[in-house]
């Protein structure tokens, strides 16, 4: 996959949604070196059932991965989804990607649609959903 990887492609699709005011992002800074971000906002890869919000981003460099950052960025997006008004959002992630499954899992999220098969193992995708009032299950 690293091989494949577009990176100029990917840059331009960071920085269009970076710019987006429809975003918010957050750099999360050790000094003046940037170790991880998140973003959240509209559906950044298309709709997804009736969801209108969704983490689309959230990364931390892998020294900085289980020390707790993860979850308070988490606390962040839900905060930004419940300032914007609304109770649930989603998120995607590669379903062969055991960690980020296993942190949606304990951050509560629902595993919803399963999108897996593909010849490209890049592509094979799982969505979580995430409700902040428990009673809208």
């Amino acid at each position: 996959m690293i091989d494949d990887y577009d990176f100029s492609s990917h840059s331009a699709r960071d920085f269009a949604r970076i710019s987006d005011p429809e975003n918010a992002v957050w750099l999360v800074m050790d000094g003046a070196d940037c170790v991880g971000y998140l973003y959240v906002g509209p559906c950044g890869y298309g709709p997804y059932k009736d969801f209108a919000f969704c983490l689309n981003s959230l990364y931390f460099l892998p020294e900085y991965q289980h020390i707790g950052l993860g979850r308070r960025a988490f606390a962040l997006a839900a905060a930004e989804c419940r300032r914007r008004g609304y109770e649930k959002f989603f998120c995607g992630c590669n379903a062969h990607n055991r960690s980020a499954r296993a942190f949606y899992e304990h951050m509560g999220g629902v595993l919803g649609a399963e999108s897996a098969g593909h010849k490209n193992k890049a592509e094979d995708q799982v969505y979580y959903e995430f409700y902040l009032n428990t009673k809208e299950r």
